[in-house]
């Protein structure tokens, strides 16, 4: 990997469109199998197969890898500050991404490190968006004592902590997964093949000190306790209809290679939309050994009114 682009390569305002893949058939149910068989693989109109929603921030990771990072001094990002899911990705369909640069600003922790704030779009096939997001990434300057003065934010978007929210149900446990080592490489090299997720000696080295997992496996991770836990009739949990939005999510602590991590779902209200659904707002959350939260998001999903199965509430449109 050979790293050339820099913080100051990326003004506020820049715009570039990269990379195409294909997504195929075998790919959406082989994530589906292992991480998300409640939304995952789900067939719509005319028998065409759409993707996990969490499948397409992981695909968008690996456009960005393949478009630029490889490329870049980039550090890491520490979260999401807002995704939308637009419509579904239908099997077959020939994806790319945009990014578009909202802001930039040096870290005044580390002055040797650049914040850019990307907005991130995931292209269909009709080239229009169906997925997009806004996050930041840490960037190394090439030439720190000059930056400061001459970089400033234009327009950052923050959200709140989504600690912050108060949900009105209790918090329901989704059991455990285990990241062994294998897994958490195998991962990496289809969706996120930074060093640091796919090669334990040059993790080392890297920023987390250790073989790590992609920050997109920990979500993944979650999808699959929330749907194993659907499955087995968990009380109080509701089997989504649809994932409309996160704001935001945090990778608070990184996630090891042999970790175990405890997941949970804080159900919140639901309201009614313009279109009559039940939109519920929650909270998911992932717990290291010491029970601190590694990993913690607020999520908008489609829900019945009884919060029971909602394959029927906006699926259909949604496919």
């Amino acid at each position: 990997m050979s790293e050339h682009l820099y913080f100051e390569d990326f003004p506020v305002g820049a715009t570039r469109e990269f990379c195409r893949y294909d997504l195929t058939r075998e790919q959406i149910e082989a994530y589906a199998a292992d991480f998300d068989p409640l939304l995952g693989a789900r067939k719509g109109k005319a028998g065409a197969l759409a993707a996990s929603p969490w499948q397409l921030p992981a695909l968008l990771m690996r456009l960005n890898y393949d478009g630029w990072m490889n490329e870049a001094a980039a550090r890491g990002a520490p979260g999401v500050d807002e995704a939308r899911w637009l419509r579904p990705l239908i099997a077959g369909e020939i994806v790319s991404a945009r990014y578009t640069v909202r802001s930039a600003r040096v870290s005044r922790s580390k002055p040797h490190l650049g914040l850019v704030q990307f907005f991130y779009e995931l292209l269909g096939d009709d080239r229009t968006p169906v997925f997009s997001q806004l996050n930041s990434v840490m960037i190394e300057l090439r030439a720190p004592q000059q930056a400061e003065a001459d970089v400033r934010a234009d327009g950052a978007v923050r959200n709140s902590d989504s600690s912050a929210y108060l949900g009105e149900g209790a918090t329901i446990a989704l059991g455990t997964v285990d990241f062994p080592a294998d897994q958490v490489i195998a991962f990496g090299h289809i969706y996120d093949p930074q060093p640091f997720h796919i090669d334990a000696a040059a993790a080392q080295a890297g920023p987390f000190g250790a073989l790590a997992a992609s920050g997109w496996h920990t979500a993944a991770g979650w999808a699959r306790a929330y749907a194993t836990s659907v499955e087995a009739g968990t009380p109080g949990l509701p089997s989504p209809g649809r994932l409309l939005w996160l704001k935001p999510l945090r990778w608070r602590k990184p996630v090891f290679a042999g970790d175990r991590i405890a997941f949970e779902f804080a159900p919140g209200r639901v309201a009614k939309s313009a279109d009559g659904d039940g939109v519920m707002t929650a909270i998911g959350r992932g717990r290291g050994a010491n029970g601190a939260a590694v990993f913690e998001f607020t999520l908008g999903m489609t829900v019945s009114d009884n919060r029971g199965a909602a394959a029927g509430v906006g699926a259909s449109r949604a496919l």
